[in-house]
């Protein structure tokens, strides 16, 4: 990832929402190649700079293009949000590789399969945010910088929270796939510290597995959400401070679900109150 070849990329290759995308991107020791999707918010920069939002999947975030259920369009959320004077970041969003069980699980998600989710963050933290913190105008508080995803980008997001405090405040965290090396998470995040005053924004659907016959499936994972958020309330994570839990009735394991989510996550973690 040359620094020259991104400056090129930021300045000459928006699309027309502008999506600036990086394509070829190769990560030491991974296979194949990756694409890095930016977008940053229009108007006049924060006299900080803008928060940062580095999401996982990120070819979910924006069109529905290559999606199963559509895209989260989080850029439309935020428009909406910054039309109010509302709070809003500048979104990086890694596209998943060839190897996305392997790659977005800090542990290993099957027999044989090594989860390689802590080189991507130590790639994640090492170089590419040190390059976009140079290139763009990002706020280089850790407590202004989100890290999130779903499924297992919302497990890695939650992982990277507590393992990279000096990088990381804000996690947006969907339907986490909390079940690598039978829930190796819980005992993980025990021995972790996060930042101080970090927050979590946290949800599950009660309707994510679906297949006939495995319903019961469905409903341990969402009881593991649960204690995953009871685990963090006694962590210090108090309720409507720090910590929001959504149970979702209606929803499903999908791109749509999440969406419809988005708005609430975002209230949570950047609030509503109007910028002055």
């Amino acid at each position: 990832m040359r620094r020259q070849g991104l400056i090129q990329y930021v300045l000459n290759k928006p699309d027309g929402e502008g999506i600036l995308r990086l394509d070829g991107i190769e990560i030491p020791g991974f296979a194949g190649s990756y694409q890095l999707s930016l977008w940053q918010p229009p108007g006049p920069v924060p006299a900080a700079g803008w928060p940062l939002a580095l999401f996982f999947d990120g070819q979910n975030l924006f069109g529905d293009s290559g999606t199963l259920a559509g895209g989260w369009h989080l850029h439309h959320c935020l428009a909406q949000r910054q039309s109010k004077g509302q709070a809003v970041p500048l979104v990086a969003g890694l596209h998943h590789g060839p190897e996305r069980e392997a790659e977005l699980s800090p542990f290993d998600p099957f027999v044989g399969v090594t989860g390689r989710g802590k080189e991507l963050l130590a790639w994640l933290d090492g170089q590419v945010l040190p390059h976009l913190h140079t290139l763009l105008p990002i706020n280089p508080d850790p407590g202004q910088t989100l890290i999130g995803g779903s499924s297992l980008g919302g497990l890695l997001a939650l992982y990277g929270l507590f393992a990279t405090p000096a990088r990381f405040g804000k996690a947006l965290v969907m339907s986490p796939a909390l079940w690598p090396e039978r829930f190796l998470i819980f005992q993980e995040l025990m021995m972790l510290q996060p930042l101080p005053g970090a927050k979590v924004y946290l949800d599950h659907g009660q309707r994510e597995v679906l297949e006939a016959g495995k319903e019961h499936l469905g409903q341990i994972l969402f009881e593991q959400s649960q204690l995953l958020a009871d685990l963090l309330e006694v962590m210090g994570f108090v309720r409507g401070e720090r910590l929001c839990w959504q149970a979702d009735p209606l929803g499903e394991h999908n791109e749509s679900s999440w969406r419809r989510r988005l708005p609430a996550a975002l209230d949570f973690l950047y609030g509503t109150e109007v910028s002055t």
